[in-house]
């Protein structure tokens, strides 16, 4: 398992050695995809790191480049919906993916 802010591996540990984060205590935003989700078979998704009328941006974790980015999901408020925390129709025209440090 991954941890959902700096994905460094932390096993089954709740509190990441690497930058003390502990995921017990996060608590996903209603609407956006729970931690762990993979994308498009590639991006590993993690906390909510901010959201608004037009979109939600979360911490990811690139499988194939083995990097941490950002992966903006277009979801905006009052025409989107979600049915459940899991569900996602990804279509790559409306994320972007911004490579992180």
């Amino acid at each position: 398992m991954r941890c959902i802010n700096c994905f460094k591996e932390i096993g089954s540990d709740s509190i990441c050695p690497s930058c003390g984060y502990n995921i017990s205590e996060y608590h996903c935003p209603e609407a956006c995809l729970d931690p762990g989700i993979i994308i498009g078979g590639r991006y590993e998704i993690g906390k909510v790191i901010g959201e608004g009328g037009f979109g939600i941006t979360y911490a990811a974790y690139d499988k194939t480049l083995n990097s941490k980015c950002a992966v903006k999901e277009y979801f905006p408020r009052g025409l989107s919906s979600r049915m459940g925390r899991t569900d996602i129709k990804a279509f790559y025209d409306t994320a972007w993916i911004i490579p992180m440090g």
